[in-house]
């Protein structure tokens, strides 16, 4: 699992996400510092980790979130060029937590309960 706080999370993983997963975050980032930044600086402006980005990378990581099926608000199924990616907001403190997941990185059961949420 690996969370994202900040621009210098974002980038520290640039090297190890498809360039397409690190395309879709980075204007995802962006889009949440216009939201939440208040005119602050980018280089200075930390999400709450209620509001992070969390890509999940395990089975189990992605069963963990999919325990709690009454705080999920969507799921979301994301063409991103030849990658295939799940976008999942999960209710926290008031917030919309934000976790993705590629789908070649998942096993058939997890994928099916992603597409029956997803519907």
């Amino acid at each position: 699992m690996v969370m994202i706080l900040n621009v210098r999370d974002l980038h520290r993983i640039k090297a190890e996400i498809p360039s397409e997963l690190f395309n879709y975050l980075e204007q995802e980032f962006k889009d949440l510092y216009d939201y939440y930044s208040h005119n602050q600086d980018l280089e200075e402006f930390i999400l709450e980790e209620c509001q992070s980005m969390v890509i999940l990378q395990t089975d189990e990581e992605e069963e963990s979130i999919l325990q709690e099926p009454l705080e999920i608000e969507f799921v979301e199924r994301i063409s991103a060029g030849q990658l295939m990616f799940y976008r999942i907001g999960m209710r926290n403190a008031g917030e919309i937590q934000l976790f993705y997941c590629i789908e070649e990185n998942l096993g058939s059961l997890i994928i099916e309960k992603l597409q029956e949420l997803s519907e």
